[in-house]
């Protein structure tokens, strides 16, 4: 897509760019509390009554630490950053409630974290689990340290920042995601998260492993005051074709199955609340 700026609006963009970088480099400038930050996301989660209600019960809540450095108005700036993730899986049975703490430290190109992955008996079976991931904005002189923040919806399917939560959430084998088909944008509809209407995004498409599992997610993100949070529902299961149609009369699920898990998920996203 080509666009076409007039010389008038393509100065006052360049200045103001120039402006705010002038002004960040002012900021940093003989600050080293600036230049060596903590930023920790506060957890979102289910509570417990509702819980009950949508018959939902916690598998994992942990936290995952990981340190960036980056060069902002001229200065190297490292952040650490702490990002928070809890999951549920839809079950008829209380599941024991586990916690873990990461350490992944490094750069930001190098380090995804080491934590331990959701006990996937838990969710295997077709069982629709959702996850909550809070993770900082962690923003210095305006511009934000933490890549994971700055993530669409999807583009986290495909990001290796991503993959440990993704895992957790009961997207794929071990502690990586392979796609062998898609992923997909499905449809969109609309929700509530943290009191702030959202777009869901429905992806689908087949994650390799040994026995490779048709995925589908409902995802959606809103931003507030210091920090992103992201709610994603997953429902997968084996299949031996991976050829057949995502959705369908003859696709894996058909589009009474698909919409009411995400009518499911949406309950879910509106009682999800910051602890």
């Amino acid at each position: 897509m080509t666009v076409n700026l007039n010389d008038s609006a393509w100065n006052r963009r360049t200045f103001l760019k120039l402006a705010g970088a002038t002004a960040g480099a002012g900021l940093l400038a003989g600050c080293s509390e600036v230049t060596d930050q903590e930023f920790v996301a506060d957890a979102v989660v289910l509570p417990e009554a509702d819980q009950d209600e949508l018959g939902f019960a916690p598998v994992v809540e942990r936290t995952e630490r990981r340190k960036f450095s980056e060069t902002v108005g001229g200065q190297d700036v490292t952040a650490t950053v702490e990002s928070a993730a809890s999951v549920y899986v839809e079950a008829d049975v209380e599941l024991e409630f586990g916690t873990e703490a990461g350490t992944a430290t490094g750069t930001a190109t190098n380090e995804t974290g080491a934590l331990d992955d959701v006990d996937t008996s838990a969710l295997s079976g077709g069982q629709l689990s959702v996850g909550a991931l809070s993770t900082p904005a962690a923003t210095v002189a305006g511009q934000s340290l933490n890549p994971l923040a700055s993530l669409g919806l999807s583009e986290m399917l495909t990001s290796d920042q991503a993959e440990s939560f993704l895992t957790s959430a009961g997207v794929g084998e071990g502690d990586s995601v392979e796609w062998e088909r898609g992923p997909t944008e499905l449809s969109t509809a609309e929700g509530t998260l943290l009191d702030q209407d959202v777009t869901v995004e429905t992806h689908a498409g087949v994650v390799s492993g040994e026995t490779p599992n048709a995925t589908y997610l409902h995802m959606a993100r809103v931003e507030t005051d210091s920090s992103v949070v992201i709610a994603v529902g997953i429902q997968s299961f084996d299949v031996e074709d991976t050829s057949k149609e995502l959705v369908g009369p003859d696709g894996y699920v058909s589009e009474s199955e698909l919409d009411e898990a995400r009518s499911t998920v949406a309950d879910v996203d509106a009682a999800l609340v910051v602890e």
